[in-house]
């Protein structure tokens, strides 16, 4: 896959100089100015990708695996293993404590003064829905802990370390691609001269205003070089257990 992307990015190199030419409105990417964008953008580029929601979506993914908590609502693609009354008590436990978070997520989305809400008391737009990803990942992290803990998966501070990056680390070559196809969508989007969104802004009424591409094919190149090479590597690791 990163050599594809790289024979891609290559390609998409050729026809902006052909298009800079032949005048078909595309910038190039290969004279002077298109030259000094590609050295001093790279690292730019790769933070536009979604590397940071990947990192913590594979952090949780991997601590809810190997806290055995994510077994418990999925049997059938593990092993099946017979629940012991020290596991019963660990799920009463969990529930307890997702009870909890529930209760203040909603005296926080409830309370017309929650300082987490927009200035017009409204969850849309407010720092709660901007930290909705990143919150749902934490409260997963969080009963995965509480149940590693009490089921007696986890001995140890250091026992949840390896849980949150056994999954990161076995999919590391992943990352290459995820650099590549950042370099790939960067020099597209300079090509056509339009406004790259991050993920985080696909939703945004100024994209949609702005962006020269349509959100929806925006919305497919994420899925097409970031999700399912993702997806791809994940179920690798997790079939060959």
């Amino acid at each position: 896959m990163p050599l594809i992307l790289l024979l891609l990015t290559v390609l998409v190199a050729i026809v902006s100089w052909l298009g800079s030419v032949y005048d078909w409105g595309l910038c190039s990417l290969l004279d002077a100015e298109g030259l000094r964008w590609m050295l001093t953008h790279v690292l730019d580029n790769f933070r536009m990708s979604p590397w940071a929601e990947v990192v913590m979506g594979l952090c949780t993914l991997s601590i809810l695996v190997e806290s055995g908590l994510l077994q418990v609502f999925m049997p059938r693609f593990w092993q099946r293993s017979r629940r012991s009354l020290k596991k019963m008590r660990a799920l009463q436990i969990t529930a307890v404590c997702l009870a909890f978070f529930v209760l203040c997520l909603l005296y926080f989305l409830l309370s017309p003064s929650s300082p987490l809400l927009s200035a017009f008391g409204r969850f849309s737009q407010s720092p709660l829905y901007f930290a909705s990803y990143s919150l749902t990942m934490i409260v997963l992290s969080l009963l995965s802990i509480i149940y590693g803990y009490t089921s007696g998966r986890f001995l140890s501070f250091a026992d949840v370390v390896q849980a949150l990056v056994y999954l990161p680390a076995s999919v590391a070559d992943y990352f290459v691609t995820l650099f590549m196809a950042s370099q790939f969508l960067a020099c597209f989007h300079y090509m056509l001269a339009a406004p790259q969104p991050t993920l985080g802004q696909l939703l945004t009424d100024e994209v949609v205003q702005e962006g020269v591409l349509p959100i929806s094919l925006e919305i497919a190149l994420m899925i097409i070089l970031y999700g399912i090479p993702l997806l791809t590597s994940v179920l690798r690791i997790y079939v060959k257990r």
